[in-house]
């Protein structure tokens, strides 16, 4: 869920610079709270202050994925901060410790995104953990090839736009010299 949530803003992968920021819409958020189970009763678009926090959260959590490890300082205090006003309920089912809200709203996300990237960062191969090789891509992934070997977020956009890339600079140095 956490990369989901990181990936909601990217640039454009083929170089014009230009960024999209998904936060702020509404049909973004129902299609991304449904794809991982959250309750929607009453949220409505996150709007100022949440709107502004929900991108700090943002920011933390890609500066956390990109170095392979947990927060630290101000960043990690802030995020307790988040976990400590969310109305969880803890219990075991099947072995397992699990949080249910005791009530529904955008406390309750932020807490359950702050999770995610606990679990992934705490179990995850901190080597899997990848920012696309296109470097106009912000794209961040989870590496699950054998031998760790993925570079690019998707390799039919931005491996066969890099490898383009790569080919026409060898073509043109070449030529140059002739």
């Amino acid at each position: 869920m956490c990369l989901d949530f990181v990936n909601s803003e990217w640039t454009d992968w083929r170089g014009a610079g230009e960024s999209t920021d998904r936060l702020s819409s509404p049909e973004w958020w129902k299609v991304f709270l449904a794809r991982w189970g959250l309750e929607t009763a009453g949220v409505t678009g996150p709007a100022g202050r949440r709107l502004s926090e929900l991108r700090t959260l943002r920011r933390v959590m890609r500066s956390a994925i990109e170095k392979g490890r947990m927060p630290r300082g101000s960043d990690l205090e802030w995020m307790n901060g988040r976990l400590a006003a969310s109305p969880q309920r803890w219990a075991i089912t099947h072995g397992k410790p699990s949080a249910s809200p005791t009530r529904t709203g955008w406390p309750a996300i932020t807490a359950a995104l702050i999770l995610s990237l606990g679990q992934l960062l705490g179990q995850a191969e901190a080597s899997r953990l990848k920012k696309c090789a296109n470097p106009d891509c912000s794209y961040v992934f989870y590496d699950v090839s054998t031998n760790r070997s993925r570079r690019w977020c998707f390799s039919n956009v931005c491996g066969n736009l890099t490898h383009v890339r790569e080919f026409r600079a060898r073509v043109m140095g070449t030529r140059r010299l002739h």
